[in-house]
């Protein structure tokens, strides 16, 4: 072998060389930056789901996560929205939801098929669904993100908290929070009522079983100083409001929805028979009937303080502004 061979050789080993430490750093650059931008968070049910980036496409088990959700994040990150989106008198997302054309009613009722056609990225559920039916859609390869189904004002903070981190969306979720904090501080400087001078409000509601203790509607009660007739009767929420119930509260108010426009003649219809139902005549609330949207009844959501507000306004009068009632976002 000549001296120009050796040399060949010699210079054709260090170039490998130092191709393969080039390769390697760059290997190991992109693992750090990989774990760099990775992160996990732990949900409702502690179970660890892992993010090697931010999602972009997601999937919500109804109304409640959608608009949290696009209060974090805008519209287009949504791949499907729940039909109740599109409806004002109980969602604050349907002028920003108008554009979504995949829509469902029932979630439990989607199809792997239509799960895996609309591609997302991460779902959001709530705890009461079935544990199986949670793994299923993990199984498809599919991020499932356990939130909590609200029973209090403080479980919508969570939520919101949790979604946030799950989008890598942190401070939206922070700067989102502290809004509704703000205006829940607003709500009590302005209510300093005693206890003895909030009327009995109880809610006529075609959900036979919503609205007692443990209910965000119970919380929401409270926050706008009322006395929530079905609570006081130790009705919790998943119990039946019965005729007996009712008639032992002799509420100084009844509430009933205003009605939804999918939704109107069943609400009509309820009105009727529940509000000439002669068992319910004498009582005092029977002349005090005030019809309110169904965004301030089933309000789980960071805009659960306008439900607040809405309340307080239709029992005590004009008081809170209402003009600028939106969606409350953290972006």
């Amino acid at each position: 072998m000549n001296r120009y061979n050796k040399k060949y050789i010699l210079f054709f080993s260090i170039f490998i060389l130092f191709l393969s430490c080039l390769i390697t750093v760059y290997i190991i650059g992109v693992n750090q930056t990989d774990r760099k931008n990775s992160y996990f968070v732990v949900d409702d049910s502690g179970y660890k789901t892992f993010f090697d980036a931010k999602p972009t496409r997601i999937l919500c088990y109804n109304l409640t996560y959608d608009t949290i959700l696009l209060g974090i994040v805008p519209a287009d990150y949504l791949v499907a929205k729940h039909y109740l989106d599109k409806d004002p008198a109980i969602s604050y997302i349907a002028e920003e939801t108008k554009n979504i054309k995949t829509e469902y009613r029932v979630f439990k009722q989607l199809g792997e098929e239509s799960i895996m056609a609309m591609n997302p990225q991460v779902i959001f559920v709530p705890d009461t669904l079935d544990k199986n039916v949670i793994e299923s859609y993990r199984a498809m390869g599919i991020k499932t993100v356990v939130c909590k189904g609200p029973n209090s004002i403080d479980d919508i903070r969570y939520n919101i908290r949790l979604m946030s981190q799950a989008m890598g969306k942190e401070e939206n979720g922070d700067k989102l929070i502290r809004e509704m904090d703000r205006q829940l501080a607003e709500v009590r400087d302005k209510i300093q009522l005693k206890q003895a001078e909030q009327p009995v409000v109880m809610l006529a509601s075609r959900m036979r079983q919503y609205g007692g203790i443990g209910c965000v509607y119970d919380d929401i009660c409270k926050h706008a100083g009322i006395r929530n007739a079905i609570s006081m009767q130790g009705i919790h929420y998943g119990e039946t409001v019965t005729k007996e119930s009712i008639i032992a509260s002799n509420p100084d108010v009844f509430l009933v929805s205003a009605g939804r426009e999918y939704e109107e003649a069943k609400d009509v219809q309820f009105r009727k028979e529940f509000l000439e139902d002669p068992a319910f005549q004498h009582l005092k609330g029977i002349k005090r009937v005030i019809a309110i949207p169904d965004r301030y009844i089933y309000s789980n959501s960071q805009n659960c303080v306008y439900a607040i507000k809405g309340l307080y306004n239709s029992i005590y009068g004009p008081t809170f502004d209402m003009k600028e009632e939106k969606l409350l976002k953290g972006y």
